[in-house]
């Protein structure tokens, strides 16, 4: 057998083989693979994500076309139909949003809806004078409608519907309520406005009525002055102007009642004054008595003593008013009856001319005879004419 050739050593050696960390390479391992799972995560939850998105995307428009419109809602609250909105009940992603969705389109349609008709009531109710209790029963009777009906469906939304429109209502209703609370002042003022007149034109009466004389049987009689009578009537004014909040209303009223107890006073005083003529007593001696105190009607001296000092001025001023108005009236009489006998005067001159012209003598002297009582210096003038022509 052959023996091999055998090789010397040339002093040349091989390096030693590096060792592996096995330890090393598998954390690597690991991180790629994590680095991988993370990816596949990320993609995972993006397809997740983006699908979701897209459910709630679609459940937000079906939401919003299930939900009744605040036309219908409304329609249905005045017409009194049940609200029962057939909404999805599942547990989906889908059936969740859709009836959130649906749900909050609800709660702003009903909002909507119940605003409407409460600016509707707050217009009748402005037309009708409707009272401020009834217009907050039906204020409320909108609100509980309409959260009522929501309740159903959701109790939060309920709430938070009563919520919004609760401030909008008793915004009305405070409004409202000032405005009746005017409307009522103004109302009541005229109303005692008009019993306060009937009062003061009913003076004149009270004045000429005289003092009231009453007896219950054996008692002494009982005499109510003109003055105690008009003092309750004014008091009655302010009683009844009380309830009316304008000082300015029941001061005007009350000076209203003086100024015509003054008129009715002296008006019937200076009446009596003015109807002078019987026993020959004239308007200034009657007057007079007003001035001096001394007068003969009884019912006169008690009204004159009563009076006060603006009221006397009043009697005065409007007496001597009265005798300037006698005056004038007289010496109207006066120029009325002078042009009277002027044109008789005048008839008479005409039928004298005539008698003249025929040459009766004698029925000239007869014109003549009526002069005398007339115009005495024409029937002389006249007389003298026919001793001249004679």
């Amino acid at each position: 057998m052959a023996e091999l050739p055998r090789y010397r050593p040339l002093g040349v050696s091989i390096g030693s083989m590096p060792s592996v960390n096995f330890v090393q390479t598998g954390q690597a391992e690991a991180r790629v693979y994590d680095k991988i799972s993370s990816s596949l995560d990320a993609i995972s939850d993006f397809v997740y994500k983006r699908a979701v998105a897209e459910a709630e995307i679609a459940a937000v428009k079906y939401g919003a076309e299930i939900a009744p419109s605040a036309a219908e809602l409304e329609a249905a609250s005045k017409s009194g139909v049940t609200f029962d909105p057939d909404l999805p009940d599942g547990f989906t992603i889908f059936d969740q949003k859709a009836r959130k969705t649906a749900i909050d389109v609800i709660q702003t349609n009903m909002e909507i809806a119940a605003r409407n008709e409460i600016n509707q009531l707050t217009i009748e109710a402005k037309d009708s004078d409707m009272s401020a209790d009834e217009f907050q029963l039906n204020l409320n009777a909108i609100i509980d409608g309409y959260s009522a009906s929501l309740n159903q469906i959701d109790p939060v939304a309920s709430v938070n519907l009563q919520a919004a429109i609760a401030p909008v209502a008793n915004s009305k209703l405070t409004t409202h309520a000032n405005a009746m609370a005017v409307k009522a002042e103004k109302q009541q003022k005229v109303d005692v406005a008009f019993i306060v007149d009937g009062i003061i034109n009913n003076i004149p009466d009270i004045v000429a009525a005289g003092n009231k004389v009453s007896q219950e049987g054996n008692q002494a009689p009982t005499i109510t002055t003109v003055d105690d009578i008009l003092n309750a009537e004014r008091n009655r004014i302010a009683a009844l102007a009380y309830g009316v909040e304008d000082a300015s209303f029941i001061q005007a009223k009350l000076k209203a009642f003086d100024e015509a107890v003054a008129e009715g006073k002296s008006n019937y005083i200076n009446n009596w004054v003015r109807g002078a003529g019987e026993d020959d007593v004239t308007a200034l001696d009657r007057l007079d008595q007003v001035l001096t105190g001394n007068v003969d009607d009884e019912n006169i001296r008690r009204l004159t003593s009563g009076l006060s000092l603006k009221e006397r001025q009043k009697v005065i001023d409007d007496g001597f008013a009265v005798l300037s108005e006698e005056n004038t009236i007289a010496e109207a009489q006066d120029k009325k009856e002078e042009e009277a006998r002027e044109e008789v005067i005048n008839d008479i001159k005409v039928e004298i001319a005539e008698a003249v012209i025929n040459g009766d003598q004698e029925a000239r002297m007869i014109a003549i005879e009526k002069l005398k009582p007339l115009d005495d210096e024409e029937y002389v003038k006249q007389l003298e004419a026919t001793n001249i022509a004679g």
